[in-house]
């Protein structure tokens, strides 16, 4: 029986660190081989890692990632989330017995692989949410978008999200409203509408947008033309605020996206209609908590990745 674990404290909430921690496969660093979520993460979708398929076998959001990789680790791997002294304390777990040749090749190889591929996720996690400021060894940082970014963090309801935040909405009586921001070096370097285009567009097919986004992959819209981005008519745009808004018999649905000097902030309100709605948008609000901030972090990396036309660029 072996017992191998692996912890750091960072210093946000289990849901800010969860927020990031949902993109594992690009925290594992490349030194150290392979680490891939094609289907994103949900009990049942498969793992690949290094060339040996597993599966994720518990995703408790902000709580715990588990993975069952069969016979070979009776008890399996994974995270725990767990609130200490004013963040996170993120552990990862390897418990339970081995065999097979994973047995065998444990205390030669796989053991000391593991320990290096561990340790580079987890300071990787850190930065990544708290920040460059991150006192990290530089061999374990992922570089890019993903190194200079900071933390996602949230704020949901009326009595949470700040006053400055919630008027970027103009939607009145709303029923619901949050507010998301991401720290981002010089973000003004694109305008509002090409922030809120990489944020809820893809031009890809569904079935290309689903294998590599997950659900939130086959969500998102084709390019719209203009005077709309993705689902929402344009209500409001300036270099850096785009507001747009989507009807419907039960809800009106309002986002703001929001870009400063070195942030974007996204706020969503919705005011119900129909009674039935309240309860309908309870259950949905959830994805939508859930894909606020990775719709932040690829829209980031999009951007990085992309060129622009210098006419949607900011002067």
């Amino acid at each position: 029986m072996i017992e191998n674990v692996h912890e750091r404290h960072i210093a946000a909430t289990p849901d800010e660190v969860w927020a990031v921690l949902h993109d594992l496969d690009l925290l594992y660093p490349p030194s150290s081989g392979s680490f891939r979520l094609p289907e994103g993460l949900h009990p049942g979708a498969p793992v690949i890692h290094d060339g040996t398929r597993y599966r994720i076998a518990e995703v408790v959001a902000g709580r715990r990632l588990w993975f069952d990789v069969g016979r070979s680790m009776s008890d399996g791997h994974g995270f725990e989330l767990i609130p200490h002294d004013g963040g996170t304390l993120v552990r990862h777990s390897i418990t339970g017995h081995l065999s097979g040749w994973f047995a065998v090749l444990w205390p030669v190889m796989i053991r000391r692989q593991h320990n290096r591929a561990m340790s580079g996720t987890l300071d990787n996690l850190k930065r990544a949410v708290e920040g460059p400021s991150a006192d990290l060894p530089a061999e374990n940082a992922f570089s890019g978008t993903h190194g200079a970014r900071g933390r996602v963090r949230r704020w949901v309801g009326g009595g949470e999200v700040p006053p400055v935040m919630a008027g970027l909405s103009t939607l009145s009586g709303h029923d619901y409203i949050d507010a998301f921001r991401l720290d981002v070096s010089a973000a003004d370097r694109w305008t509002a509408e090409s922030w809120a285009r990489a944020m809820f567009e893809d031009d890809r097919p569904v079935a290309a947008r689903a294998v590599t986004r997950g659900l939130l992959g086959a969500m998102l819209s084709r390019t719209a033309p203009q005077g709309r981005v993705g689902g929402f008519t344009v209500v409001h745009a300036s270099s850096d605020t785009l507001r747009g808004e989507a009807h419907s018999t039960l809800t009106t649905d309002q986002v703001t996206v929001h870009v400063g000097a070195d942030e974007v902030t996204l706020v969503t309100a919705v005011r119900f209609h129909r009674a039935v709605a309240g309860p309908m948008w309870a259950t949905l609000s959830h994805l939508h908590r859930r894909f606020a901030p990775q719709i932040l972090r690829y829209a980031a990396a999009q951007l990085e990745r992309s060129s622009r036309p210098v006419d949607q660029r900011r002067p």
